[in-house]
């Protein structure tokens, strides 16, 4: 529309320098190009405020709660990505909290381990060191008989028990 107007305000332009040739400046025709030609230059000048008055009509109407919509919806997901992340974070936190229990725990079982460790070589060297022979004159020892298993439970005896269970049985019905 800006440049149709500007169009037309040449074209009337160079209609007035044709005219004024052969017109007087009282000429209707004159005027009416030279009226013609103030309000378009007005109209051309006025433009740019005008459209800032409209645009910032459109922006207290319209923009400014479409932005403020906008926000609020990027604030929204802000907020459940945050609540995301804190639940995300936490549920990590107590991962890894176990998973240093359980490091802990580990190091003071290999710690244990290699303390008996030491004492197992302490107590084998012990035993090394240790000479049966000497303090007594010698460890004299024989095998009597090879060991033989029995083909019977040693205890409890069958007959044994049945006894001992009589004797009580009496013994309680004379008392």
């Amino acid at each position: 529309m800006v440049m149709r107007v500007r169009q037309q305000l040449i074209n009337d332009q160079v209609e007035l320098q044709n005219k004024s040739g052969e017109y007087g400046p009282n000429h209707p025709l004159i005027q009416k190009l030279t009226t013609r030609i103030r309000d378009r230059q007005k109209w051309l000048a006025e433009r740019p405020k005008s459209v800032v008055d409209q645009m910032q009509k459109l922006s207290e109407a319209q923009l400014t709660p479409s932005l403020i919509d906008m926000s609020r919806q990027r604030l929204r997901y802000a907020e459940s990505r945050e609540t995301a992340l804190r639940q995300d974070f936490e549920r990590e936190n107590r991962t890894v909290s176990s998973y240093e229990y359980q490091m802990s725990r580990i190091k003071l079982l290999n710690f244990d381990l290699a303390r008996k460790r030491e004492l197992s070589v302490a107590l084998i060297d012990q035993i090394n060191r240790t000479d049966l022979g000497k303090e007594r004159g010698g460890l004299r020892t024989k095998i009597v008989s090879h060991p033989k298993a029995a083909k019977l439970p040693v205890t409890p005896r069958l007959l044994v028990v049945a006894l001992c269970a009589l004797a009580c049985g009496l013994g309680a019905d004379w008392g």
